[in-house]
This record gives C-alpha cells, sequence and structure tokens, in this order.
C-alpha cells in the first residue's frame, strides 16, 4: 500500500514544480514585454493608410452559388442551444488553460483517466450491469419490453379488424385500418417508402475550416479563387509546421503565408521561423480564434473571449481606416462568444478592424520589411461568408491589406487538417515508388505464406516396425546345429537343465537329488499324473547316466517335456 502512496506523491510533485517552472518562465517573460491594452487604444496606431479595394469576380462567385454543394441559403446558420454554448465556452478555456498552463504530460494523464473510464463504461454496457452495480454489486433493474415485426402483407387485415372491433379495441382496429391502406398502395406501386429521400440531409456547421471541404465553414472556395485575388503567379500546398516550411522557403521575398484553422498551436520555433519569414519582405496572414502561449509570447499580443448567453445575440465587424470603412457593419457570425485581441505591441502594431464592442478583430504587425496579419475570426473566410450576399465585401477588404507583388502563396493545412506526412516508419520507402512496390510486395508474400504454411510442420516422421521376438528363431538354430552335428546327449543335457530351471523357478522345489520324493511333491504342485512324472524322471536318470544316447530317445525326451509345459500352461511351441 505504501508503494502506490510513494507513487501518487511522487507524481504530484513533479507536477507542482513543472507547473511552477512554467509559471516563472511565464512571469519572466511578461516581465520583458510590455503589452499596451486595446480597451485604452493609448498609443496603438490605427489604420488611415489609402487602400485600393480588391473586388472578386461575380461571376465566379455566382458559378459558386448555383452549386447545390454551396447552397446554405442566407440566413445565418442555426445558433445552439444555451447548454451548448456554455460547453463550448467552457472547453475553449479548458483548452487555453491546459495549452498554456498546465504542463503537456497532465493533459495526456486526463486523456487517458478518460479512455480508461470509457472502455470501463463501454464493458459495463456490454455486461448490461451498469457502472453502479460495477462498484456495489448490485444488480440494475431494468425494463422488460418486447419487439414484435409485423409483416403487412402476410396479414388478414379483414379478420383482425373484425376481431379487435369484437373485443373493443379501437385503437388497434384504427392502426389495422392504417396498415391496410398502406399495404394496398404498396401492392398497387402507388407509393414507394425510401425514409433517405424523405428526409432532407441537414448540413454540417462544424468548422473544419479544410481547403477540401464544401460544407459552410470550410475553405475551399477561399483556397480556389485566392491567387486570382491576390494576382499571385503559383500556390503552393503543404502541410508542414512553419519552422519546417521556413528551411525550404527561407529565401523567398515576395510570398505570402496563409493559414486559416480553430487554434493556431505555433511552438516557440514555429513563431520565430514566421518572424523571419516577414523580415524578408513577405506577408504572413493567419486567422485563428485561439493562439498559442509562444506564439503570443513572441509577436508580442494577447487574445481573449468575449462571452454573452443571449441567443440572438450578432458579431458584427467593421474596418478603422475610412477608405474601408462601410456604414453597415458585416454580420459575420451569431453565437455566444467571439474572440478578440486584449493586448497588443503598440510600437509595431496596426488595428485595421474592430467589433461591436470595439474590440481589435484584425491587426497588423510590422516586421522588418514585411507584415504579419492576424485574424480572430477565422469563420470571416469560409465558404458561408463567400456565399453570402453582403459580408464577402469583409473578405475584399482584408485581401486588399495585402501588398502587391506577390508571386507566390504558400497555403498551410497544418493547424486545420493536421500534417500529412504518415508517421510510419516506413514513410521513407512509401516516398519512394519503388521501395513502395518492394514494401507491398514483402507483406502480402509474407501473408501468403503465413496463411499457406502457418501451420506446424515436421519432418516426415518413418514407420517403424515393432521388434520381433526372435527366441524361438535362435532356439530353432541352435537345436538344428546340435541335430546335424549329431550330439543328441549335449541337446538333452541342455533341455534338461533348462528344464529343471523351470521347476526351481516356477514350483520352488530343489532338483538336486531327483527321488521319489522330489517326484511326488512335484506331483501335488503341478497336479500332473504321479506316473507320467515318474517315466520323465526315470527317462532322465537314464540318459544322465548313458555315454551317448540315440535320435528317438532324445525325441521322447523334448516329448515328455512339452507335455510338462503343456499342461503347467507354459508351452510355447516351435
Amino acid at each position: 500500500m505504501q508503494y502506490p502512496v510513494f507513487i501518487v506523491l511522487l507524481v504530484l510533485f513533479s507536477l507542482c514544480s513543472k507547473a511552477d517552472e512554467i509559471m516563472t518562465d511565464s512571469s519572466q517573460i511578461r516581465t520583458a514585454i510590455v503589452l499596451t491594452s486595446t480597451k485604452s487604444r493609448s498609443g496603438i496606431a490605427l489604420d488611415s493608410a489609402t487602400t485600393k479595394i480588391v473586388r472578386l469576380d461575380n461571376g465566379v462567385l455566382d458559378s459558386y452559388r448555383q452549386s447545390t454543394d454551396y447552397d446554405y441559403g442566407f440566413d445565418p446558420p442555426p445558433t445552439s442551444s444555451f447548454g451548448e454554448s456554455i460547453r463550448r465556452w467552457i472547453s475553449m478555456k479548458l483548452s487555453e488553460f491546459f495549452t498554456n498552463i498546465v504542463p503537456y504530460y497532465v493533459w495526456e494523464i486526463i486523456v487517458y483517466v478518460i479512455a480508461i473510464g470509457s472502455i470501463i463504461a463501454l464493458v459495463a454496457s456490454i455486461m448490461k450491469t451498469g457502472l453502479f452495480s460495477l462498484v456495489t454489486g448490485k444488480k440494475s433493474q431494468h425494463l422488460s419490453f418486447s419487439e414484435i415485426a409485423e409483416d403487412i402483407h402476410g396479414m388478414d387485415f379483414p379478420s383482425l379488424i373484425a376481431q379487435s372491433i369484437l373485443s373493443g379495441e379501437y385503437r388497434y382496429s384504427v392502426r389495422l385500418h392504417y396498415l391496410h391502406i398502406l399495404k394496398i398502395l404498396t401492392d398497387a406501386e402507388l407509393i414507394i417508402w425510401k425514409p433517405e429521400y424523405s428526409r432532407p440531409k441537414p448540413l454540417n456547421w462544424e468548422g473544419s475550416y479544410s481547403r477540401y471541404d464544401k460544407i459552410p465553414y470550410g475553405t475551399k472556395i477561399f483556397h480556389d479563387i485566392l491567387p486570382s485575388i491576390i494576382s499571385a503567379d503559383t500556390l503552393i500546398d503543404f502541410s508542414d509546421t512553419p519552422y519546417e516550411f521556413y528551411e525550404v522557403f527561407s529565401d523567398t521575398t515576395s510570398s505570402v503565408y496563409i493559414s486559416v484553422s480553430r487554434e493556431f498551436k505555433a511552438d516557440s520555433l514555429d513563431t520565430q521561423a514566421l518572424r523571419d519569414f516577414a523580415e524578408l519582405g513577405n506577408t504572413v496572414f493567419i486567422a485563428a480564434y485561439q493562439y498559442s502561449r509562444d506564439f503570443e509570447n513572441g509577436m508580442k499580443i494577447s487574445c481573449d473571449f468575449n462571452y454573452s448567453n443571449r441567443q440572438d445575440t450578432s458579431h458584427s465587424e467593421n474596418f478603422v481606416s475610412p477608405y474601408l470603412k462601410v456604414k453597415k457593419p458585416f454580420i459575420l457570425r451569431r453565437g455566444f462568444y467571439h474572440a478578440y485581441f486584449d493586448s497588443v505591441d503598440a510600437t509595431n502594431t496596426t488595428i485595421m478592424a474592430v467589433d461591436s464592442n470595439n474590440y481589435p478583430t484584425l491587426v497588423r504587425l510590422d516586421v522588418g520589411r514585411g507584415e504579419i496579419i492576424l485574424s480572430s475570426n477565422p469563420l470571416a473566410f469560409t465558404n458561408y461568408t463567400f456565399m453570402h450576399p453582403y459580408n464577402y465585401g469583409y473578405i475584399e477588404r482584408v485581401l486588399s491589406m495585402i501588398p502587391e507583388g506577390k508571386s507566390t502563396i504558400y497555403w498551410s493545412d497544418y493547424y486545420s487538417i493536421g500534417g500529412q506526412e504518415s508517421p510510419s516508419p516506413f514513410r521513407a520507402w512509401l516516398q519512394n515508388p519503388a521501395l513502395k512496390y518492394v514494401l507491398w510486395l514483402g507483406i502480402i508474400t509474407t501473408l501468403l505464406y503465413l496463411f499457406l504454411y502457418g501451420r506446424r510442420k515436421q519432418r516426415m516422421i518413418p514407420v517403424m516396425m515393432p521388434p520381433s521376438n526372435m527366441t524361438l528363431e535362435f532356439t530353432k538354430t541352435v537345436g538344428t546345429l546340435y541335430f546335424e552335428h549329431g550330439n543328441h546327449k549335449n541337446l538333452a543335457e541342455k533341455k534338461i537343465l533348462h528344464f529343471l530351471e523351470f521347476i526351481r523357478s516356477r514350483f520352488y522345489l530343489k532338483t538336486n537329488e531327483l527321488d521319489a520324493s522330489f517326484v511326488e511333491q512335484l506331483a501335488e504342485r503341478t497336479s500332473i499324473d504321479i506316473v507320467q512324472l515318474q517315466h520323465l524322471f526315470a527317462h532322465i536318470r537314464s540318459i544322465r547316466s548313458s555315454a551317448s544316447i540315440s535320435e528317438e530317445s532324445l525325441v521322447a525326451l523334448s516329448a515328455s517335456i512339452d507335455s510338462v509345459y503343456r499342461d503347467c500352461g507354459e508351452y510355447k511351441g516351435i
């Protein structure tokens, strides 16, 4: 029990130490950077430059409007419920908190805890016991119900309707009448029931900010018509971090870097790379609700959110410059909150646009020979704004702030749809066509080998015959040898010795003296006729006393001994 407690205390100590380091570093950075609040506007420059407004091609916009893929209607998107708005606001605040203050591995721990809790809930639902029963051990109460599948084409409606009326079930009778009418109409093919055709597909109002999406809050239109608006020669799409981007395109001096996403989570290296890119004379345009702490520190800005619990609130913006300002503000979004720049560095920042609360939503940072334009409303650059009959003028004025003469546009997808580089350890192989074919061929060959030869294999087992009993063959061979040499006395002696050994081991009798007493004991133990045994042992004594015996005497001895073996159940036969 002591070890888990020690581990928990150690983890808490390390988290507190890490958080203290981060807070110390953040306080040091904030102390070194002097920011000016945008509410006071003290010393902050306001845009007043003469700007020529670029115009979008109405013919191109009309071609998009005529497409059913972009038929969003002119009404504002449906607003979320009050509870949904609070949930979204809390999630963004928590995301900002965990991103900028708490160490990243704490968030990973929370994700793991949520994942484990989800797995437990899933297992509990599969087991149909519920989370409460897993803790208390009590079974949860379930309502009993049954599902009935009815085939209206196999039902006898007249009889069923009559039975229901007789039993007083008038509601059931009405239902049967309705089903009967449906059966008649479907049999006559007057109606065809297809729910997917009668139910319109709802619009997806999620903010993907992807250049591939035609949904309202995608950026496909912005991506496709951007080169014609800025008069750029080339549009390059990439999914690398700004740091990796700058390593490849660090020599360009007349380009535009564009990123539209919900959150711009650039670290210190990415932030410095974008500053270096802008100092060369390039333009960086970024639109996001939330910026990382490293990016805010590097750019000397601070972003915040404005929250409202009124469902009829609208987010409107207008420009500061008299050359861009319009009489009717651009109502870009309905909702419960919107982002704005809370504080900026007054030495190099110019406010370009403000919202209805006079908070800056579009600022320009002069960096070296270039500039960095930041927007706190990425939805203003989505497909929905382009299709709106009035609000697309906001995009025209924003793009007018990009200096002329930009030859190349670099569109970044890294913070909207993520990096496209494969995390596979075989990515080097997959990038080369020849190595890619070799890799896939090896994988397919391995799978075929496992499928065809996956079962256990071994060498062929030879068929081994059981060892045969060679005792009889040996006996026959020895007997034949003695018989051919004619030494019948020697052969008879060996047979007598073998017979006497049998008597000693089987009946436990001494065979030193083969007298009448021995014969009587053997007859009692073997239940053999004593006369037969007397003749046998008389024959044995005769053979032992003779110098040689005839063949007939040997055969008679063998027959007599075999007869005793047979009576004792030990005769094997030769």
